[in-house]
C-alpha cells in the first residue's frame, strides 16, 4: 500500500515524538522526525516543495521565538500546513498573521488521539474550491 502522505513532526521529547511517528505511520502516513526547530527546517530544504504535506509541530520554547520561528516557516515554505501543539488547552490560537501557515492548534497532552489524527487528515487535505456552476444562457423573450 502506497503512504497517503508525508507528514514532518516535530517534538523535542524524544517518547513522543516516537509515539506521534508510530501513530501515524500505522495509518498510513509516511512520517519524517524532527527533534529540533533546525533539524525540521533542514528536512524541509532537503525534500523538494510540495513533498512535506504537513507539519505537526509541539513548540516547548517561549512563544516570542516559536511565533518568529512560524513566521520563517510562513515566508519561506507558503505551501506547508502546520498543525501546532500547545501546553494545553485554552493556550489560545495563533496569531492572526499566522493562520495561513497554522491550520489548527491542539493540545499537547490530554488530548484524544482521534484530535491529533483528524487535524493532520484536514491538514494534508487537498483544498477544495467553490464548485462549478454553468452559467445559464439568458432566456430569449418571443415577441
Amino acid at each position: 500500500m502506497r503512504p497517503k502522505k508525508t507528514v514532518l513532526v516535530l517534538d523535542g521529547n524524544a517518547d513522543m515524538l516516537s509515539l506521534r511517528k508510530f501513530l501515524l505511520e500505522t495509518r498510513g502516513y509516511r512520517v519524517l522526525a524532527a527533534s529540533t526547530p533546525q533539524e525540521a527546517v533542514g528536512l524541509l530544504r532537503h525534500w523538494p516543495a510540495g513533498t512535506i504535506a504537513a507539519m505537526v509541530a509541539h513548540l516547548d520554547f517561549r512563544p516570542a521565538f516559536a511565533y518568529r520561528w512560524l513566521r520563517l516557516l510562513a515566508r519561506s515554505f507558503p505551501e506547508l500546513r502546520v498543525v501546532l501543539q500547545v501546553g494545553a488547552a485554552g493556550d489560545g490560537d495563533a496569531p492572526a498573521e499566522l493562520q495561513a501557515v497554522v491550520r489548527r492548534v491542539i493540545p499537547y497532552r490530554n488530548a484524544p488521539t482521534s484530535e491529533l489524527l483528524d487535524a493532520v487528515r484536514d491538514a494534508v487535505a487537498r483544498p477544495r474550491g467553490p464548485s462549478k456552476t454553468v452559467a445559464a444562457a439568458p432566456s430569449q423573450a418571443v415577441a
